[in-house]
């Protein structure tokens, strides 16, 4: 299939956002990058923030694809529980860059990064919920407050969005120490063990 001019600039935007995140996109730079004029860019986008939105929007979609398709694939409710968390762990990897530009953003009051990582939230906050009680329900793990087990995993595994609740008001550093943090909480290994190491303590020996 032909790529059209508005492929063009969503491929250029997302290479911007992994760079500098929302509040490093330029319109007129990504529309010389594109090899468009600006008119062509608002035929499809009518301004750089409705861009942003498209681009956020077609970031976070797989996520939420990779845990309906786990949800969906059957197995034990502990099954389930550890397939999504490690669905999140694995896209957290994938997208480390751009999620250490999207918190930066967040810091610095982008006001759309900010609905997003907030809804995100909601959204992680919901699909375990409803996991936590289903392996709670088949006797897989402890019989404690959802909501208490729920915050035990998201710190184990989730440290990006943990780290967002947790952001100071004056922003975070766009500095190589921070970045080398971020990298090492999205490392795909290393949150999986957490995860492994997570679970054990909660499951219910049979």
């Amino acid at each position: 299939m032909k790529r059209t001019a508005e492929d063009e600039l969503l491929e250029i935007g997302r290479k911007w956002l992994m760079r500098g995140g929302v509040r490093g996109l330029r319109g007129g730079g990504i529309c010389a990058e594109a090899g468009v004029s600006p008119g062509t860019f608002t035929t499809h986008f009518r301004t750089l923030g409705e861009f942003a939105d498209r681009l956020l929007a077609e970031w976070y979609e797989p996520l939420k694809a990779a845990v309906a398709s786990r949800r969906r694939a059957g197995g034990n409710a502990l099954e389930r529980l550890r397939a999504e968390l490690h669905a999140s762990a694995h896209f957290f990897h994938e997208n480390a860059a751009v999620m250490m530009q999207l918190i930066i953003d967040a810091s610095r009051s982008q006001e759309n990064v900010q609905h997003l990582l907030h809804a995100a939230r909601l959204t992680h906050m919901s699909w375990l919920s409803e996991a936590i009680a289903d392996a709670q329900r088949e006797g897989y793990i402890v019989r404690e407050p959802v909501e208490r087990v729920m915050l035990y995993l998201f710190g184990a595994i989730n440290f990006p969005c943990l780290l967002y609740q947790l952001m100071p008001e004056e922003g975070l550093p766009e500095d190589a120490g921070f970045f080398q943090v971020m990298e090492g909480a999205a490392d795909e290994k290393s949150a999986l063990q957490r995860l492994d190491w997570a679970l054990q303590g909660i499951m219910i020996k049979k």
